[in-house]
């Protein structure tokens, strides 16, 4: 039985996060139709406007070669350097257009896929070295849109250059009398009106393989429900995991407000239920805080290390509940509270023989 019947369905879109993984692996939406619109569309436009400085240098090269071939010995020894001249010359004609065509033909990638910098594309996939013959399907759907999109290039552009091309032919008599000069701007002209409107068909070919690859796109990266709740699991943490954290950290949190209660001046009970542990210095605090709090266990184990180091414990129910819930530990009691917890501290230092100013 296949392994694709136990597989379940990718019918979940991508998460952001999936997106960012495919992104950085190199796989993205591009359509390659796109760039050769762009590139031979914004080509055609810079060649008919530097036609003519294109075509009068190169005229100029041809007449100087021609003036020094009746002057210039020709040799074995300067056959290289004539023809290193030549290139540097052409690459100075041509360089216009050249920077052009790299710069349309980044710009569209850029203005598709954005800003990508990765070589794990180019790293080698060793697992396809020796595909698997059984596995291979050469009418992929993919395959199938590249060859109809092949196709309709070719249905479209063959008959609209070949029309555009033979309505023009009649044009072409008045040049066969003239200079080459203006045979070279008439082909100009009907080489740019051929590609205009080859363009212009052209835009709903690359806009449809544009919309082909991008839906082809979102079909790839789909994710199954399984893998969208692993990734949340990932993402937000196992429960079990979280919940030992979380037990640690009350944990380290509990031991260290229970290494505290020795400096406190007072615990004040429900008397079972509740326990607070209460500090005031006068020189460094503005009001008395809370430096221990816990019930039940907790609150048994504040009071037995307050019997251990010989710190009052008085037990005022209302007030231990209203501390409790109101007051965080390392908190300073709120105004409200100032009367009551001053009572009590003044009761506890009238023990020890102090004063206390709340």
């Amino acid at each position: 039985m296949p392994e694709d019947v136990f597989k379940e369905d990718k019918t979940e879109r991508a998460t952001g996060k999936k997106r960012q993984n495919v992104r950085e692996q190199g796989n993205v939406v591009m359509s390659m139709e796109v760039n050769t619109l762009a590139v031979i569309l914004f080509t055609s436009l810079i060649l008919y406007a530097f036609g003519s400085y294109i075509l009068n240098n190169f005229l100029n090269v041809y007449k100087t070669s021609f003036a020094l071939a009746s002057t210039f010995r020709v040799t074995p020894l300067n056959i290289p350097k004539l023809c290193f001249e030549y290139i540097i010359y052409t690459s100075l004609i041509l360089a216009p257009v050249l920077f052009f065509v790299l710069f349309f033909g980044i710009t569209t990638s850029l203005l598709q896929i954005g800003w990508l910098w990765t070589f794990k594309p180019l790293r080698p996939k060793w697992n396809k070295i020796k595909p698997d013959i059984k596995k291979l399907n050469i009418f992929k759907a993919e395959k199938l849109m590249m060859l109809l999109v092949d196709l309709a290039k070719l249905a479209v552009i063959a008959p609209i250059a070949f029309y555009t091309v033979k309505g023009e032919l009649h044009n072409i008599i008045p040049f066969v009398d003239k200079p080459i000069f203006y045979t070279w701007v008439f082909v100009m002209k009907l080489g740019f009106k051929v590609v205009l409107r080859v363009c212009i068909v052209f835009i709903f070919i690359a806009a449809a393989d544009y919309v082909w690859k991008w839906w082809k796109h979102e079909e790839d990266i789909k994710m199954t429900k399984e893998e969208v709740k692993q990734e949340r699991k990932d993402l937000e943490g196992d429960p079990k995991i979280k919940s030992w954290q979380k037990r640690q950290r009350f944990e380290m949190f509990r031991r260290f407000m229970m290494a505290k209660v020795p400096e406190a001046d007072v615990v004040i009970t429900n008397p079972t239920l509740f326990a607070v542990a209460v500090k005031y210095d006068e020189l460094r605090m503005h009001a008395p805080q809370v430096i221990a709090k816990g019930m039940r266990k907790v609150a048994e184990r504040i009071k037995e290390i307050a019997r251990e180091h010989d710190i009052p414990i008085v037990e005022n129910k209302p007030l231990a509940q209203a501390l409790y819930h109101d007051v965080d530990v390392g908190q300073e009691i709120p105004a409200s509270f100032y009367k009551a917890v001053a009572e009590v501290l003044a009761y506890v230092f009238k023990l020890k023989n102090k004063k206390v100013r709340v």
